[in-house]
């Protein structure tokens, strides 16, 4: 049996279970819509982090209309190596501008994608700084 915890709750299940939550918090951008920062909790297949990032931004790139990688390199935050890119995309609404961040954590890679409409990219950017000088892995 395991225990499992969320912001509410902890609970208990039975058998063999994957943690693929989703968080998404989001703040309103001046044209009425948001800036958004969603984490995805993903399984770790083995690979290392520059090849799961390699992996990850090769399915955006195929996924994601006239996706264009603005900037891809490794990255600390609070002690933690993992994989940090920019990239925009077309959405049928607009041009999107996401700032993303994956670190693997036990069994999983926690995905990070702080996200904007691209003419609201810089607010996003400072939204990643300020969310980048506060982070502080809780360490076991």
């Amino acid at each position: 049996m395991t225990i499992y915890n969320i912001a509410e709750a902890s609970f208990q299940l039975h058998g063999e279970w994957v943690d693929e939550t989703t968080n998404m918090l989001k703040t309103p951008a001046p044209d009425g819509s948001f800036v958004t920062i969603i984490i995805h909790r993903l399984p770790r297949d083995g690979r290392s982090m520059a090849e799961y990032g390699e992996y990850f931004f090769n399915e955006q790139r195929r996924s994601l209309q006239g996706f264009n990688l603005l900037g891809r390199r490794p990255v600390a935050v609070d002690g933690m190596e993992g994989e940090e890119a920019v990239f925009q995309w077309v959405h049928p609404e607009s041009l999107m501008h996401h700032h993303v961040f994956l670190f693997p954590i036990g069994t999983r890679i926690l995905s990070v994608v702080a996200s904007a409409r691209a003419k609201f990219s810089a607010g996003c950017e400072e939204l990643v700084m300020s969310w980048l000088s506060s982070l502080r892995w809780r360490r076991s």
